[in-house]
């Protein structure tokens, strides 16, 4: 029972971990002044997704490793207002980076034990968030001299 018991403390502390990369101050007017450009949203897509994508590839070579499809499965993502990190092409990706703790159930066939948290998105979230800030300051600077002037 104790196995159980620090199995679905270590879920809830996974879960209980912030998603959030970075709140920008002033990113709402930004926006909004971006998408007065020619190309402002896009601009701000693909500084997401560049932005994203630093966690991502660090995210990759954290993934836990059987087959490698979890692995080539990670994806950032890039939309006008976020960026996102996204492992969707494998049913498996949630149940590894949460946890899963009723995995046994022999008549639904399956097999195994239930799976300890291993969240390696967050992990190179928190290892990268340094770059993250870095790449992103850098990114919106550009957007805003090539749309807004200075």
């Amino acid at each position: 029972a104790g196995d159980f018991e620090d199995l679905k403390r270590q879920i809830a502390e996974a879960k209980g971990r912030r998603s959030e990369i970075v709140a920008v101050e002033g990113l709402k007017e930004l926006r909004a002044a971006l998408k007065q450009t020619e190309h402002g949203v896009k601009d701000m897509k693909a500084a997401n997704k560049e932005t994203a994508g630093v966690v991502a590839a660090e995210a990759a070579k954290r993934a836990p490793k059987r087959t490698g499809k979890l692995r080539m499965s990670i994806r950032a993502v890039g939309l006008a207002d976020a960026g996102a990190v996204r492992s969707s092409a494998v049913a498996y990706a949630n149940p590894i980076h949460w946890g899963w703790h009723t995995r046994p159930n022999a008549a639904k066939g399956w097999r195994g034990g239930p799976i300890a948290p291993q969240p390696f998105i967050y992990d190179a979230l928190d290892a990268t968030r340094g770059d993250v800030l870095k790449t992103y300051e850098a990114l919106i600077d550009r957007a805003m001299r090539e749309n807004l002037g200075d």
